[in-house]
């Protein structure tokens, strides 16, 4: 009867899953490589347990003195039948999220979605451009020489070989994103394989656009209101950004479509010299950059 009565008790059971917690499965990004869309996908699979409230808790990075049952409120309760499971963009290239991540869950599998270089850099320069962090009069290049993270974040062979180093080749899988823009559907599949769960397509998802691409209406309006959700975020007050994203607001701050900007040739060969040593060492972690090689040759890149 006690043991029932234990069991019963939500008191009881949450700190059985504050001891016992470990991750199981984390996709570590880098940004822009399609973790939203893997992360909605992920957050309604009943067979797993993942922050519900916010995508990113920056936990691993920036968080993790908060501790265990810090980190363990953000997620639903946990049966027997789930897994723990995290997708975060920032931990690719931040080396206190490999550590403490080593210290939290030292099995955990490590899931790094790869997408090409350049197409990356440009995506998130206007992902930059739409929320305000960068001015639009601010040129592709000039901006990889302003803000840091979008270089950073594209070293690909040092970061992920810092993850392999850390956890084994048995516990890091990479994933293409270019694999997802062709087959989502089947890209998914290879996702539920990885982390054997149940394949499932209840709702619309895979024709949806997650996290689809806006321009700012206003630059100094689009930057105040960045700005203001990353206090939010800062501070816990999920629940105000979450509920100001279902009201028009977002609609007088921006408009759909990303901003129309041509990059040449001549910019992007500029900026493949920031990784070109990078890409070539990463085939050395067995990397296939095949579908890279095309694009970049399409592009007039030289590798």
């Amino acid at each position: 009867k006690l043991i029932r009565s234990l069991y019963r008790n939500k008191s009881f059971i949450y700190l059985i899953d504050l001891i016992t917690m470990h991750l199981d499965f984390i996709f570590v990004g880098p940004y822009k490589t399609g973790t939203s869309w893997i992360y909605e996908y992920l957050k309604n699979h009943s067979q797993v347990s993942l922050p519900l409230t916010v995508k990113e808790t920056y936990f691993f990075d920036e968080k993790f003195s908060k501790g265990k049952e810090w980190y363990l409120s953000h997620f639903r309760t946990k049966n027997s039948s789930q897994i723990f499971c995290d997708v975060s963009p920032s931990y690719f290239h931040s080396a206190e999220a490999t550590n403490n991540l080593y210290e939290f869950s030292p099995d955990a599998q490590v899931i790094v979605t790869l997408r090409e270089p350049l197409d990356r850099l440009v995506s998130y320069y206007l992902h930059m451009l739409s929320k305000g962090d960068i001015e639009s009069s601010t040129s592709f290049i000039k901006a990889l020489d302003m803000k840091k993270l979008l270089v950073e974040s594209s070293l690909y062979y040092k970061h992920l070989s810092r993850w392999i180093e850390r956890f084994g080749y048995d516990q890091v899988t990479v994933m293409y994103y270019e694999d997802f823009k062709l087959d989502n559907f089947k890209f998914c599949q290879s996702i539920c394989e990885k982390l054997d769960i149940n394949f499932s397509t209840t709702d619309d998802l895979f024709e949806k656009r997650i996290n689809s691409a806006t321009t700012p209406v206003n630059f100094k309006l689009a930057r105040l209101a960045s700005r203001t959700n990353r206090w939010l975020r800062h501070h816990e007050m999920h629940g105000i950004v979450n509920a100001v994203k279902h009201t028009p607001l977002k609609s007088l701050i921006y408009r759909d479509g990303k901003a129309s900007i041509n990059i040449s040739a001549d910019e992007l060969n500029i900026a493949f010299e920031y990784i070109r040593n990078e890409m070539k060492n990463l085939e050395t972690l067995d990397v296939n950059l095949d579908m890279w090689k095309v694009s970049w040759q399409n592009k007039r890149v030289i590798f």
